[in-house]
């Protein structure tokens, strides 16, 4: 079975089994494994949340930071973030050290650690991201262009969603802020639309991928000219339902415009944090 091994910072230790496909740990006496106060100090009400995905298991930081120690060396994971963990892998939540102990796999830490030095893993995505195909303009750089040196260009800290057919026609950007999604509090950004291609009154249409259709709006696609070009209003909102789960999402936006430049397309992305909802019901009943 599925357990985490916690050391306090005395050394004493004790074994949780893990048998909910979410587990809720932190110093409140309603999650589900309870980091007493008194054995160590450091650890929010409700710190983080486990979710157990087979082999994509993953540690969602909820308002609290913590340090996990895998084979590759030690990352710090800020609050509201986000990271897969692996049988073996050791967490720091303040002054306690956890050992995750998958299906059997993985051997428990025996003596409690001073924390290891904090490593950043995250940057913001405050940057507007640009993933248009082509770009003879300024501003728009182009995807699967090749450099000088022979190497691929690609847009920085983005990974792009695969593109089916290049466009020389079409330039995007997406703007949106890098703050994080919030249950009632929606995110509202730009889409800036360029026809630079050689058409006259190319009418864009556009797609949102990364998120239900629900959980965003977005602007009508522009009737633009030849270096024209024009920005559409986006909003986010949180879905508020297990699926996509708390932490990183990347959120792609495709243009097209299949009556001036058919079978084109383009796309930008941008990577946002979703932050955790909770929906909790009590029902009580007479005895």
């Amino acid at each position: 079975m599925s357990k985490l091994a916690v050391i306090d910072r005395d050394g004493w230790r004790k074994e949780f089994p893990l048998s909910k496909p979410i587990t809720f740990i932190g110093s409140d006496p309603g999650d589900d494994i309870v980091l007493e106060a008194a054995r160590g100090g450091g650890v929010n009400p409700r710190h983080v949340q486990l979710l157990l995905q087979g082999g994509a298991s993953r540690i969602v930081t909820l308002g609290g930071a913590l340090t996990i120690s895998a084979l590759t060396g030690p990352q710090a994971i800020p609050a509201y973030s986000s990271a897969p963990v692996n049988p073996g892998d050791s967490l720091r939540i303040g002054e306690f050290q956890i050992s995750i102990i998958l299906d059997g796999v993985g051997t428990p830490v025996t003596a409690a650690s001073p924390a290891p030095a904090a490593v950043p893993i995250l940057a913001p995505a405050a940057t507007p991201a640009t993933l248009a195909t082509s770009a003879p303009a300024a501003g728009y750089a182009p995807i699967g262009s090749v450099g000088a040196a022979g190497a691929t260009v690609a847009p920085a800290s983005v990974a792009p969603a695969p593109v089916e057919a290049p466009s020389a026609s079409i330039g995007v950007r997406l703007s949106l802020p890098g703050v994080p999604l919030a249950p009632n509090q929606p995110l509202e950004g730009v889409v800036t639309i360029r026809n630079q291609g050689g058409r006259p009154g190319a009418q864009f249409r556009l797609q949102v991928d990364g998120l239900d259709a629900d959980c965003y709006e977005v602007g009508p696609g522009p009737m633009l000219f030849p270096n024209a070009e024009k920005d559409v209003f986006l909003r986010l909102m949180h879905p508020k339902r297990p699926q996509p789960p708390a932490g990183s999402l990347t959120v792609t936006v495709r243009v097209t415009a299949p009556e001036a430049y058919p079978g084109e397309i383009a796309g930008a992305s941008q990577v946002i944090t979703i932050l955790p909802y909770y929906n909790q019901t009590l029902h009580m009943t007479a005895i």
